[in-house]
């Protein structure tokens, strides 16, 4: 079935703050400059969203990428923490198969007791509302019509910093 395409992780991050608002600002331009940089083509406009009266930006990336646009690399099995039951799975290789350009990656910044920082791998499970995290993030430019495109933020990693509310 085509409706397992669009199964994604996504994280919807609130912008608010000083850091968040200058993340903004870098989006923003990032988006300006791709859209200076397309002769011929029109990028669409940037639209943000918004959560409990604020900004907000939502960063994901699908499960599965179509058999029609596949790059070289080796085929790979969801995450247990992702797909527990293997439901998504099942899919895989009849239309669509998950790559690792498709992986999202979950760590933890834990300091040590002499102030030392080391980043583990998290199960998805752990990272909780309130939490701080930091995520890595690409832009893409895909097409949506003959002449026009659109920028997305496609998630790549997320990292608590801070578990702030527990």
């Amino acid at each position: 079935p085509r409706h397992i395409l669009n199964v994604h992780q996504a994280v919807t991050l609130t912008v608010g703050l000083k850091p968040f608002d200058d993340y903004l600002r870098g989006a923003l331009s990032i988006h300006q400059l791709c859209s200076e940089n397309q002769s011929g083509l029109t990028l669409q406009p940037w639209q943000s969203e918004n959560w409990n009266d604020s900004v907000s930006m939502q960063f994901s990336n699908r499960f599965f990428t179509s058999k029609r646009n596949l790059h070289n690399g080796p085929t790979l099995s969801l995450p247990v923490n992702v797909d527990p039951f293997s439901i998504s799975m099942c899919h895989q290789g009849q239309d669509c198969l998950h790559l690792q350009d498709n992986q999202v990656g979950y760590y933890e910044r834990c300091i040590h007791h002499r102030g030392i920082a080391k980043i583990s791998h998290i199960n998805l499970s752990s990272i909780q509302l309130g939490h701080l995290v930091k995520l890595q993030v690409s832009y893409w430019m895909i097409r949506t019509g003959k002449d026009t495109l659109r920028l997305i933020s496609k998630l790549v990693s997320i990292c608590i910093i801070d578990r702030c509310v527990e």
